[in-house]
């Protein structure tokens, strides 16, 4: 029961999440004089051009390599294998670029480990280096 309460919660706050992100992007598209749904429709047309796209390249590269070696399963495995690839360079670029945004000084100074003044001192500093 205890599992079903925890569910429950996480797709209430995955939904909650969702409704907040479509209310900034309408406020956003209001600000801007824009309607939103020829936006949504670009995207999605966007991701399912690209989704077509990814796909008739598996399958051509598949049936090119079946055509060079005659066996299925290593086409079948050399395809996996590209897709394993290009799924790990991707998440290692998403997670270097996460790292980058974390805006670990921000915190540290909201926090109070970063002194503003000692923050401005340092960029005098580099300034006065600089020229």
């Amino acid at each position: 029961m205890e599992a079903l309460k925890q569910i429950e919660g996480l797709i209430h706050a995955k939904w909650s999440i969702f409704k907040s992100i479509l209310a900034l992007v309408k406020l956003e598209a209001q600000l801007a004089g824009k309607s939103i749904l020829p936006l949504l429709v670009s995207v999605g047309m966007f991701i399912m051009v690209l989704l077509t796209f990814w796909l008739l390249t598996c399958i051509l590269a598949g049936y090119l390599i079946f055509l060079q070696f005659g066996n299925f399963l290593i086409a079948l495995g050399a395809v996996f294998l590209l897709n394993l690839v290009l799924i790990g360079f991707l998440s290692g670029y998403l997670f270097h670029t996460l790292k980058n945004m974390s805006f670990s000084r921000t915190r540290a100074y909201f926090s109070g480990q970063m002194d503003a003044r000692d923050d401005y001192q340092k960029k005098i500093k580099v300034a006065n280096q600089a020229n």
